[in-house]
């Protein structure tokens, strides 16, 4: 069984204290050590701060924290023969760099955490290009799609005219530590309040911002701007540009999008299950009937075959892998955006799909709640009809 190893914080000033915030989660910290006499016996955080003689007595890693002293410690230590198992702490380590440096600690970066699927990060880049069109000094942490596996990032693979600056996910320790010792600090770690638009969020100067941010009204701020990054260049596409032909050749396309797949799964099923039922689609279908002299109904799904089954009886296309040779996910958002109306699920997926089709005369089709929560959400534009 793995067991976190024991260190010790050489240095009980506002390094060390960093240095607490930062490690805490790493190691299993037992006390500070310090050279100034008149600490000893002090408490820090929780922990006793010591004399450098109980190193002696001590088995633990040695973390030095100390900005102007770091060599002299270091120096002390292997005179004691206890050099062998330390580390020195520096600000911007994470960078590579040998020097400590104070300014990267007072830096005024926003940093946008990217999680989720292509439709989730795509609402957080809307933030990113918000703060980055405010002269803000903005990073992009998506340390969390890589634990997902290597695919998961994909904005930058669907969208080759995106450009983010990335950062490792340590800078958010960095930016949390830095919160904690200082309490009139604005870099702390922000949580958005489920699809509803936050003006004061745009506001903020530093800080490490968590969520999805699914609200058309930020969006908006930016549309211009999304139009040209969310170019899928997927024009020259030999096999799309075939499925498109077809489409355009029956009729007016309308996507319908259907997702099961995930929504079934008991962790997910009552929070997102259940909304978009056999019943929504029918009335969608319907309406769009009634306005639109010849659709044609263009299917997407997670769950294809269970789709054609339930829709076979119409004169449809499914848009399915094996049309691809090489078939990406986001194939289907960009014919979702090349078709003339919209049925959409309550996946961010066919929000955005709709949300990048710029028919002038585009029908979009929502269901009437998001989650099943009774509370409103903001995330689908006013012109939108919802069932």
């Amino acid at each position: 069984m793995n067991t976190v190893e024991n260190a010790i914080i050489w240095g009980a000033g506002k390094w060390g204290i960093l240095a607490y915030f930062y490690y805490r989660n790493e190691y299993n910290l037992i006390g500070y050590v310090d050279n100034d006499k008149k600490l000893w016996g002090q408490r820090l955080n929780g922990l006793e701060i010591y004399s450098p003689q109980i190193l002696d007595k001590m088995q633990a890693k040695i973390i030095i924290a100390n900005k102007n002293s770091s060599n002299e410690i270091k120096n002390q230590l292997a005179q004691s023969n206890r050099a062998a198992n330390t580390l020195v702490f520096r600000i911007d380590m994470v960078n590579g760099r040998e020097q400590l440096c104070e300014g990267s600690m007072c830096s005024n970066e926003v940093i946008v955490s990217f999680s989720g699927g292509i439709g989730n990060q795509m609402f957080q880049y809307v933030l990113y290009k918000i703060f980055q069109g405010q002269g803000k000094s903005v990073l992009a942490d998506v340390s969390v799609c890589k634990r997902g596996g290597s695919d998961s990032f994909a904005l930058d693979k669907a969208f080759p005219e995106i450009r983010l600056r990335h950062c490792l996910p340590e800078k958010r320790r960095i930016s949390l530590a830095l919160a904690e010792i200082d309490e009139k600090a604005v870099n702390r770690e922000m949580r958005e309040e489920e699809f509803t638009y936050r003006p004061e969020l745009l506001d903020i100067q530093r800080g490490y911002i968590i969520g999805y941010h699914q609200s058309y009204k930020y969006a908006d701020l930016v549309k211009e701007e999304l139009y040209n990054d969310f170019d899928f260049h997927l024009s020259e596409n030999r096999e799309i540009s075939h499925v498109l032909a077809a489409l355009w050749r029956k009729g007016e396309p309308v996507s319908v999008h259907i997702r099961r797949g995930d929504y079934l799964a008991e962790n997910l099923e009552s929070k997102f299950g259940n909304v978009c039922t056999d019943r929504y689609y029918e009335k969608a279908i319907k309406l769009i009937c009634s306005k639109v002299k010849n659709p044609v109904f263009c299917f997407f799904s997670d769950d294809i075959a269970w789709a054609k089954e339930k829709y076979g009886c119409m004169d449809s296309i499914f848009i399915e892998k094996g049309m691809f040779t090489e078939y990406r996910d986001w194939y289907d958002m960009y014919i979702m955006s090349r078709c003339k109306h919209n049925i959409i699920a309550n996946s961010t997926f066919s929000w955005w799909g709709a949300w990048l089709n710029q028919s002038p005369e585009k029908i979009v089709v929502a269901p009437e709640k998001w989650l099943n929560y009774d509370r409103e959400y903001d995330i689908c534009p006013d012109n939108w009809i919802r069932l």
